[in-house]
């Protein structure tokens, strides 16, 4: 069941990172039909004890905070996908999801203001690096 789990993750992050690399944003439908899918998940995958899986979840809703706090530098939708992927995945494979995206994430913004000359006003959609970081640490 849990397999099943990581495999609708996986998908749901997929479609997610299409829409947010062409619009910037992530549809409301999608993250409650994830929001939905993760609880059930939660509820019948016992290989995380529900400590882990409320600490992963907590570290989207200071996420959120941050979001507000800067005006959405961290967009909404990327903070509720974190905290899914952190009710889904519990607090430390959460944190290794989040830094091997924000590394990736910097290496490819690096090499595009040097080889694209991006201002620093450019936004970058965060979700595709959040498949791959998946990708890695799920099957890795």
């Amino acid at each position: 069941m849990c397999q099943v789990a990581n495999w609708f993750v996986l998908i749901f992050l997929a479609v997610a990172s299409v829409i947010d690399w062409r619009k910037r944003e992530i549809p409301m439908s999608l993250l409650f039909i994830m929001s939905a899918g993760i609880t059930i998940f939660a509820i019948y995958c016992k290989d995380i004890t529900i400590w882990y899986r409320l600490a992963g979840g907590a570290l989207g809703m200071m996420l959120f905070v941050v979001s507000t706090v800067t005006k959405e530098a961290i967009g909404y939708g990327d903070s509720w996908l974190i905290l899914l992927l952190g009710v889904q995945l519990g607090i430390l494979r959460v944190l290794q999801l989040l830094f091997a995206a924000s590394l990736m994430a910097v290496i490819f913004a690096v090499f595009y203001l040097w080889v694209r000359k991006w201002n620093r006003k450019a936004t970058l959609p965060f979700v595709p690096f959040l498949t791959i970081a998946y990708l890695g640490v799920m099957f890795g």
